[in-house]
């Protein structure tokens, strides 16, 4: 399965997809502050990345250097929705086009 990282400062917004995520068979770590994430990002390389879209302007360079294999999925104001757990949970998330920073809608 595969090794998902989510990085956001509202523990709230995180622990619900995190769960989904984690009872789906995935390894997913969790951290609420870009210093932590990016230490993660460095020990433990992520296959995936979600990333709380007012941190990516500093982290998504700073991931893309560390792992630049991993998709960076900016989440959003709300939680992620189970459509978008889907998604993650495809083969999509592989896909060239996923490379890219992807929003995830709001």
């Amino acid at each position: 399965m595969s090794r998902i990282l989510c990085i956001d400062p509202d523990a709230g917004r995180a622990e619900e997809p995190v769960e989904v995520l984690r009872s789906a068979g995935y390894e997913v770590m969790l951290a609420f502050s870009p210093e932590v994430g990016m230490a993660l990002v460095r020990l433990f390389p992520p296959d995936i990345v979600l990333l709380d879209s007012d941190l990516a302007e500093p982290l998504v360079p700073q991931i893309r250097q560390a792992c630049p294999a991993a998709p960076v999925v900016l989440t959003g104001e709300k939680p992620v929705s189970v459509e978008d757990l889907q998604w993650l949970a495809s083969d999509h998330h592989t896909s060239m086009q996923a490379r890219d920073a992807r929003h995830l809608p709001h």
